[in-house]
């Protein structure tokens, strides 16, 4: 039988900014709390808490359903990317990351039902950054 746990750690590898905004997101409906950080290579650290205990590979699979199948998002993720961790090393992972907020979010999260709700979801810096985003997109295809 293979060991369970709530808790994982979660190497992603290196993420566009926009992947890893979504990834925020995905962990607001799917886990229970998340964090995501950067280590010193630039890889995107993925530290959650799901409701329901799984196997590592069960998910692995889930996080590797969402970011190559649903989003199209073609990441390579080695194998043994994703390790199952207790809920001390998973609290004091936390409270070691400088860069990492943790978002707490609950048993009864559900995704936004219409576009609206999810506009009025994202962050409140969200206006910014996707104009500057935008401004960076048009300075690019001038450039080239």
């Amino acid at each position: 039988m293979s060991a369970t746990s709530r808790y994982y750690r979660a190497n992603l590898g290196q993420l566009e900014g926009s992947t890893r905004h979504r990834l925020e997101a995905w962990g607001g409906t799917q886990a229970h709390a998340h964090a995501l950080s950067s280590d010193e290579d630039g890889n995107v650290i993925l530290h959650a808490w799901r409701e329901e205990p799984k196997a590592a590979k069960g998910h692995m699979v889930a996080l590797r359903t969402m970011l190559n199948h649903n989003w199209k998002i073609p990441v390579k993720l080695p194998t043994g990317f994703l390790r199952l961790i207790s809920e001390e090393e998973y609290r004091a992972a936390l409270a070691n990351l400088p860069n990492a907020q943790p978002v707490i979010t609950g048993a009864a999260v559900r995704p936004p039902t219409c576009a609206a709700e999810l506009l009025l979801s994202l962050p409140e810096e969200f206006d910014r950054r996707a104009g500057e985003m935008y401004d960076v997109m048009l300075a690019a295809r001038a450039a080239s």
